[in-house]
């Protein structure tokens, strides 16, 4: 196992509900993050458009301080080609959010859900 100290970019704020109740009570931050230990991205032509491939590396879940709440926080790290292209294309940017939250979701055992409130820093 690596440690690694990854460039902070932008944060995802969303929504965690148990498996059990689906009550949506529980805060998360996605820290969107870069690294050159992390894959570059490729596309490649497919029918109907193109295909991205965005690898990523997950930390573990952890619990973080927001204000008076304790909140669910996990990293997930990226090339910084694919930072940059987010930077520089909407499109890009939506792919890499829905990402995370597909991470997140693998991450835990809780359901996420309003994972389009990203906003840069």
């Amino acid at each position: 196992m690596q440690l690694l100290q990854p460039a902070a970019h932008f944060a995802i704020k969303s929504s965690l509900a148990s498996n059990t109740d689906k009550k949506f009570s529980q805060a998360i931050f996605i820290n969107v993050c870069s690294h050159a230990a992390a894959e570059a991205p490729t596309m490649r032509s497919a029918p109907g458009g193109n295909h991205w491939m965005l690898p990523y590396l997950v930390g573990k879940m952890r619990y973080d301080q927001d204000g008076d709440s304790v909140v669910n926080t996990v990293d997930v790290v990226y090339n910084p080609q694919s930072i940059e292209k987010s930077k520089e294309h909407r499109e890009y940017h939506r792919i890499v959010a829905s990402a995370n939250c597909s991470c997140a979701r693998l991450r835990s055992t809780l359901l996420s859900r309003r994972c389009w409130s990203g906003k840069r820093r």
